[in-house]
């Protein structure tokens, strides 16, 4: 019988001696390059928010205080937040907040957005806390202080 694969020496994937066909390799061969990609961003991402967590804790070190300083998002983000802050203003005066909290693009990291400011206050000079209060406070700072991160 001509139409019968097994008989003429074929295996079940059409190839010689068993062999699968085309089409299935390339499917295996996509999903190992997809997962050693997702695998390799994976911890490129985790890299970048270990270091990005350290510069902030670094910069912050003795210029201001807070209760804990986390990043989180992935995989699509990076949101440096800190609880319980506290930063003196330049000119004299304090700003304090409840959660604050400030994001950015892993692949864009000279753009941070004002992502949360809770229980937001200020001081001015001497003066009494005054709480900050508005149904949106957004804003959004393009810094090229991060020079390490060009090459990443």
């Amino acid at each position: 019988m001509a139409g019968n694969s097994l008989k003429q020496g074929r295996g079940p994937g059409g190839g010689p001696d068993g062999a699968r066909g085309g089409v299935q390799g390339w499917i295996v061969w996509a999903w190992v390059i997809a997962l050693v990609l997702s695998g390799a961003y994976t911890a490129w991402w985790f890299v970048l928010a270990r270091e990005i967590e350290q510069r902030a804790a670094d910069a912050l070190e003795g210029r201001a205080s807070w209760a804990e300083l986390t990043v989180t998002g992935w995989p699509y983000r990076l949101t440096v937040a800190a609880t319980s802050l506290s930063a003196p203003l330049p000119g004299g005066g304090q700003l304090s907040a409840d959660r604050f909290a400030v994001t950015t693009s892993p692949f864009n990291l000279r753009l941070w957005v004002l992502d949360r400011a809770e229980g937001l206050r200020v001081r001015i000079g001497n003066g009494p806390a005054r709480r900050v209060e508005a149904r949106l406070l957004a804003g959004s700072v393009r810094a090229g202080v991060l020079r390490w991160c060009r090459a990443a």
